[in-house]
Formats: structure tokens, C-alpha cells, sequence
């Protein structure tokens, strides 16, 4: 049985999860607009003496959602994270194929390629959200 697609599938998919992780990570605003627009409805629906809790936790909501925003305009890829990410991947490519390959030989070895394999996956799963770094702008940089 030939089964050399499954290590070149390995070391394919296992640099894209870093970008499929940050791609579902960058898409969580559409919640906090969905909270934000139910409770403002239901500022409009509230009696008189009631809207100004609400008010001030809208407030408080719109604050935080602005500052989120300008944060991640604000912001770069950290080109020592890609770098890092990429090597990981490609030396985890690499070392999944090897231990694929003697997994084939030696059955206990599959042990130690899902070791491994987990192992690189939970590094690039935690290096893609190291991914982007704040711009900090040199008065900034100063004052701290």
C-alpha cells in the first residue's frame, strides 16, 4: 500500500493552519455589533428611568469596540513570528515525514508522530496569535 500523500498532506496543511487560525481570529467583531445593535434596541423599548444604565454600558461597549478596531489598524505583521512560523512548519513537514515513514516500518512509532505532530501543531496554533505586533510610535516608545 503506497501512502506517501499522507506526510506531503502533513507538511502542506500544517503551515496554513497558522493562517486559517488567524483568518478565524480576526472575525469575531460581527458578535460584539450583534450585542451592541440588541442592546440598543432594547435602550429604545426601556422606560425613561431605566436607559441610563443601559446607556452607559453602550457606551462602555462602543468604547471598547472602537479601541479594538483602531488597535488592529494599527498594527503589523511581526516578521520574526512569520519567520518562526514558517520554520516550525517546514521542520515539522519534515520530521512528520520521517516519522511517517518509520511508522510504516515500526508500529510504536505512531506514538511518537502524534506526539510530535501535536506538539507542532499547538506552536503554530499559539505563534499565529503572536502573528501581528502593535505600531508604537516613538513618543510613545519614550514615555514608558
Amino acid at each position: 500500500m503506497n501512502e506517501t500523500w499522507v506526510p506531503l498532506m502533513a507538511s502542506i496543511v500544517i503551515p496554513f493552519l497558522g493562517v486559517f487560525i488567524s483568518y478565524q481570529n480576526s472575525r469575531q467583531d460581527p458578535g460584539a455589533i450583534r450585542k451592541m445593535r440588541r442592546h440598543a434596541q432594547l435602550l429604545e423599548i426601556l422606560p425613561v428611568s431605566a436607559q441610563p444604565a443601559l446607556e452607559t454600558l453602550l457606551t462602555s461597549e462602543v468604547e471598547q469596540y472602537a479601541a479594538r478596531q483602531s488597535r488592529k489598524y494599527e498594527r503589523k505583521i511581526d516578521g520574526n513570528t512569520v519567520a518562526a512560523l514558517v520554520l516550525i512548519g517546514i521542520v515539522l513537514g519534515l520530521a512528520l515525514y520521517f516519522l511517517f515513514q518509520w511508522a510504516l516500518i515500526w508500529a510504536p512509532a505512531w506514538i511518537m508522530f502524534g506526539i510530535v505532530a501535536l506538539v507542532g501543531l499547538t506552536l503554530m496554533g499559539v505563534g499565529s496569535g503572536q502573528l501581528f505586533k502593535a505600531i508604537v510610535e516613538p513618543s510613545e516608545q519614550h514615555s514608558e
